[in-house]
């Protein structure tokens, strides 16, 4: 079974002060190429110190896998922290 999805996808990123954001990230970055890109976009200095964990906080994300391998779907929330 072969999907064809969009390269480009709206990610929602709750931030440390509880605010959501919306970026339009790349689906095919690793997770820590995503990060860096969240902090060009949102204006965060040293974003190589942040990371993203699932929204209820249960489990942080590997930084060397993307994000759909990691079962992280368009209508989720991630964590910036």
């Amino acid at each position: 079974l072969v999907q064809y999805k969009k390269k480009h996808r709206p990610l929602k990123v709750k931030l440390i002060d509880d605010t959501v954001k919306t970026v339009l990230v790349d689906d095919s970055l690793l997770v820590w190429e995503i990060v860096d890109t969240i902090g060009e976009k949102l204006s965060i200095k040293n974003a190589e110190e942040y990371s993203l964990a699932r929204a209820d906080g249960s489990s942080w994300l590997h930084p060397n896998q993307p994000l759909i391998e990691q079962g992280v779907e368009e209508k989720d929330t991630v964590l910036l922290k």
